[in-house]
């Protein structure tokens, strides 16, 4: 049995035979320590990976679509992470997650300044306009 901890206070989250059983799909694992762990094949789709470490995690060919990516620690390889100023950013593929919030690339690309400025008044506007090109050329590099 493999007990998946919180990587903040060692409380179990999740316990499961074997991280290569492939179906971790809809967990909530937000917190988790999954640093190191050979998660390639698994299907983590529609899980809660918010604010998790996975530093240094195989995660070849994991099924991450719809996951919640917010404040994740990634593995440098599928999913990167940087803080930049005030906000964590993780991104995978076509999908940005800055702060708390996780869109595609293309709504992020379309929100409009007033709808940014809803997301955390008085801070995400001014780092958007700031960070936007920087990032989005980012994450477009990843898709090509």
């Amino acid at each position: 049995m493999i007990q998946i901890k919180n990587r903040y206070n060692g409380n179990v989250i999740k316990e499961v035979e074997s991280l290569s059983t492939g179906n971790l799909s809809n967990s909530d694992l937000s917190y988790s320590d999954l640093s190191y762990s050979n998660l390639s094949y698994i299907n983590l789709r529609g899980s809660n990976l918010r604010d998790s470490d996975l530093s240094n995690s195989n995660l070849n060919y994991s099924d991450l679509r719809g996951s919640d990516l917010s404040c994740v620690i990634g593995n440098g390889i599928e999913i990167k992470s940087l803080q930049i100023g005030t906000y964590m950013v993780s991104y995978h593929k076509d999908i940005l997650s800055i702060g708390c919030q996780t869109h595609t690339l293309d709504k992020w690309i379309n929100f409009t300044d007033e709808e940014i400025d809803a997301m955390d008044r008085d801070t995400a506007l001014d780092w958007w306009k700031l960070n936007k090109d920087i990032l989005v050329t980012l994450v477009k590099r990843e898709i090509q």
